[in-house]
């Protein structure tokens, strides 16, 4: 198993991978003449956390709870994904989202300070860069898998479709990175749905590729 990687389980579709730091319980206040959750952390803790790493997981709990309180649904998917699950062995650079309501989603983020540059949602004070990549998932909504960061509930992208969209960019651009990353996840999760996957790799030309792997994990 390479270092710092922790194979995880599937248990109702809930892991717990991460539980960075100590969340406080949520406190009530008022919002729009009705009470609310208040965040389990303050923004502002986010800024302080000296790990690159763990900041960016602790920014995507707090985006992640912020959003669902105004109804808006948020995953994280691509490289992030990859990053969360292989508890940072790949590092990315944005941090890609789905959300439901992307206009909910920008007026959030130019709150809490971040500059939209094309289609990136940068903050210069955290040095992490967003980058909204659409409203719908690509992948299954019943592969997504739900892990704990910090107390705060989030939603990643699935291992099997991940698995099968590095395969794809390997194929087809010859991204060592992908290949590796596909190698990984395959070789940590053994409750992968192994019917879904192989459907989706033939769908997408790489179950050759992926049959290969398959016997070196």
């Amino acid at each position: 198993m390479p270092h710092g990687v922790k194979p995880l389980r599937r248990h109702s579709q809930k892991t717990h991978p991460h539980r960075i730091g100590k969340a406080r319980p949520p406190s009530k206040r008022e919002e729009g003449g009705r009470r609310v959750e208040a965040p389990r952390i303050e923004w502002e803790a986010v800024k302080r956390e000296p790990s690159e790493f763990k900041r960016k997981l602790l920014a995507i709990g707090y985006l992640t709870e912020r959003l669902a309180r105004l109804g808006v649904k948020t995953y994280v998917v691509g490289g992030e994904a990859v990053e969360v699950y292989t508890s940072g062995q790949f590092i990315t650079g944005d941090i890609d989202l789905v959300v439901s309501d992307r206009k909910k989603a920008a007026n959030l983020l130019k709150s809490l300070g971040f500059k939209q540059v094309s289609r990136v949602w940068i903050n210069p004070d955290l040095n992490i860069a967003i980058d909204i990549v659409g409203s719908n998932l690509s992948g299954s909504k019943d592969k997504i898998r739900t892990v704990e960061l910090a107390g705060f509930t989030v939603n990643l992208e699935g291992v099997e479709d991940l698995i099968v969209k590095r395969l794809y960019s390997y194929k087809f651009w010859r991204q060592k990175i992908d290949l590796d990353q596909a190698v990984v996840l395959l070789k940590n999760y053994e409750d992968l749905d192994m019917e879904y996957l192989r459907k989706k790799a033939t769908e997408q030309q790489v179950v050759e590729t992926l049959e290969q792997i398959s016997r070196i994990t």
